[in-house]
């Protein structure tokens, strides 16, 4: 078992499925599920679907815990995306019951993004992976999943569209891809550039438009003399009022 995962860890995926599927075999028409899912899971990231989808007809009846579930939901969105089949991805992934195990939670949700943008809910999509960003610690792991976001979208660019509740972050996204594909160095292309920007200040998509030109943030002198008014704005309803309201308590925390 340690081999197989030492081959898994360095990407030899093929041939930690071999050496999962040897041991997943216990007698005579018996399997170990979850070791058998682990070289579905291998097979299918070493680009071998048939034999993924071969491992997971012969494990479906012998499901027994969560965790196992979880794998099994993963390698079928894993087998159906490789086969063009994102709405039965998708499906299999909702029917995993939550909260999803802790340590699978990263993968499933990129699985279940994936998909959704490829079945057409590019706004899904895009809420499906700010909140798998929110799982992630590591500025590299947050910046390699707006690199994979972008990378779908772009794949299917959605098209500019407006959505009740839709934040200027995530209509950011959505509008990007027909931006960078557009290209060119003419002056109507840097305008919208410009104005992208300018809408969607310090938005992580920026990373993706080439030659993106420079933006300096605004910036408001204050007098030497106390200040005796202050204004502050922060969203007070929608998916951020948690964050608003914590802000606000703190600066009048600090201003008291």
């Amino acid at each position: 078992l340690a081999q197989a995962n030492a081959l898994a860890r360095d990407g030899q995926h093929l041939a930690a499925a071999a050496r999962y599927e040897q041991l997943a075999r216990r007698g005579f028409m018996t399997w170990d599920a979850t070791t058998a899912l682990l070289a579905a899971r291998e097979y299918v990231l070493g680009g071998a679907a048939g034999d993924a989808q071969r491992l997971l007809d012969k494990v479906r009846n012998r499901i027994k815990t969560d965790d196992e579930r979880a794998w099994f939901a993963e390698v079928d969105a894993r087998v159906a995306l490789e086969r063009g089949n994102a709405a039965r991805a998708l499906g299999s992934l909702r029917s995993l019951p939550q909260p999803w195990p802790a340590d699978r939670a990263a993968d499933l949700l990129a699985l279940r993004g994936q998909a959704e943008i490829a079945t057409g809910d590019a706004l899904g999509g895009v809420r499906t992976f700010d909140e798998r960003a929110a799982l992630l610690v590591a500025p590299a792991a947050r910046a390699e999943n707006d690199r994979l976001l972008f990378d779908q979208l772009r794949q299917r660019p959605p098209g500019a569209f407006t959505s009740p509740g839709m934040s200027e972050r995530e209509r950011g996204w959505l509008e990007l891809p027909a931006i960078v594909t557009a290209g060119g160095n003419d002056p109507a292309h840097a305008a919208t550039v410009a104005a992208w920007m300018s809408q969607h200040p310090g938005h992580p998509g920026t990373a993706f438009i080439p030659d993106a030109p420079a933006v300096q943030p605004g910036v408001v002198t204050i007098g030497s003399e106390p200040a005796t008014n202050i204004a502050l704005l922060l969203p007070l309803s929608g998916k951020q009022q948690p964050a608003g309201v914590a802000v606000r308590d703190g600066f009048a925390a600090a201003w008291f």
